[in-house]
């Protein structure tokens, strides 16, 4: 294989990596966050608890600068 195949191979590979872990990434914050119990995708379902309003996650804290 030449090495202008073999670096593009390496590179769509990379990008498609770094693509699915954005999208699972993306998706895990979005249920984290949602206030919904029942989430249904693709087939299959998810019944879960949600959090309370006054948990920490949905205050953003910020340290003050000296």
């Amino acid at each position: 294989m030449d090495p202008i195949t073999s670096n593009f191979i390496l590179t769509m590979v990379g990008i498609s990596v770094g693509a699915i872990a954005t999208l699972i990434g993306a998706v895990s914050k979005c249920m984290l966050k949602s206030r919904c119990t029942r989430i249904t995708c693709c087939g299959s379902e998810c019944i879960r608890d949600v959090i309370d309003e006054n948990n920490e996650i949905y205050h953003e804290t910020q340290t003050p600068k000296e």
